[in-house]
């Protein structure tokens, strides 16, 4: 009889998936199945994982019989609603998704209110930013509860090849105004503004913009004034960016033909390093308290490290409903230690 638990990977031969799959099928009490609307794509990449199968999983057409064997379904494509997660709740079928997606992530949140009796788990914010900087910034504030503010700061590498979703979000975002609490009040402000030195890597500007991990961690902490910040590695492009948001150029970047564009141009040329690091800190007017950080390689292999090590605690856990990483992981020293384990570069400072 196999007792082995199946875990669905959707999009398991993307950047992020490959990664899934990879990390997964090394742990025995585990069935991996590579799925997406590329069977040949998901059977390709299937074979290179002994006893891994693949089958054919479409996201804007899904046929959830393709599914209803799963302990777990990680989700590694852009969902356009939240019909997947509702099914998963009610079917018993524990759900991770690695999206950044405001929309998506609220509307999955909504869920608590829709589906009061979830039989599973739905887990969000899973990845670098949000994930790693939700656990980072709670970890800070653990350590000083009267702490009034939290930044969190994302460093992100150029030379990384993101698949076109996770461009696409970015450039989309660079040109947005979005709310955060600032004294318990909503405040408006503009993406890649209000720039902060920090040094992390080497001292740069880090400019705000519009993560999704402060608006979650504001709904636990209204009183604290959290805003979570961006920088690049190439210093030139980072501040380029801030001086044509400022002018209003960063408009042109909203313009899909323009993203298809630079998003096939980015992977043909090298304009920085695949590294990446993440910092919060808080403390009390101008006096830092307390900080902690996470680095290392490869912006997708993280992402991919932090689902599957969730993976593996979310099938131990007897929790269902709706809830982010930093209201899942209760010992967060002990979950980011654990995340080294995948790679080498992987490094944390608590």
């Amino acid at each position: 009889m196999n007792t082995k638990h199946k875990i669905i990977v959707v999009g398991g031969y993307g950047a992020v998936g490959q990664y899934i799959g990879q990390f997964l099928h090394d742990q025995e009490q585990f069935e991996v199945v590579i799925a997406g609307r590329s069977l040949a794509k998901a059977e390709q990449y299937a074979a290179r994982l002994p006893q891994a199968s693949a089958r054919f999983f479409d996201l804007d057409i899904p046929d959830y019989q393709a599914i209803e064997d799963a302990s777990l379904l990680i989700l590694c494509v852009e969902s356009k609603n939240n019909l997947l997660a509702a099914y998963c709740l009610s079917k018993g079928i524990h759900y991770i998704d690695i999206t950044a997606n405001n929309q998506l992530i609220d509307a999955i949140e909504q869920l608590k209110v829709q589906q009061p009796k979830p039989k599973s788990m739905a887990l969000l914010s899973v990845g670098l930013a949000p994930g790693i900087s939700n656990l980072l910034a709670k970890h800070c504030i653990n350590h000083h509860l009267q702490s009034e503010w939290v930044d969190i700061d994302i460093l992100l590498g150029l030379g990384e090849k993101h698949g076109y979703a996770a461009f696409e979000w970015t450039f989309d975002n660079m040109h947005r105004s979005y709310s955060i609490l600032e004294q318990q009040h909503p405040t408006l402000v503009k993406s890649f503004s209000r720039p902060k030195w920090t040094a992390m890597d080497k001292k740069r500007r880090y400019f705000l913009f519009n993560f999704s991990d402060q608006h979650s961690l504001a709904s636990l902490w209204p009183t604290k004034n959290i805003k979570t910040r961006l920088a690049f590695d190439s210093f030139l492009i980072t501040e380029l960016l801030f001086w044509s948001r400022k002018i209003g150029l960063t408009k042109v970047l909203q313009y899909k033909p323009l993203q298809r564009a630079l998003h096939r141009l980015f992977h043909r040329i090298n304009l920085g390093t695949d590294r990446f690091a993440v910092k919060a800190s808080c403390g009390m007017d101008r006096q830092q308290l307390y900080e902690a950080s996470f680095s290392g390689k490869s912006e997708a292999k993280v992402t991919a490290a932090v689902a599957a090590e969730l993976a593996i605690q979310v099938m131990q856990s007897p929790q269902t409903g709706v809830m982010h990483i930093h209201d899942f992981v209760l010992d967060i020293p002990n979950f980011i230690k654990q995340l080294e384990r995948y790679d080498r570069d992987f490094r944390s400072v608590l």
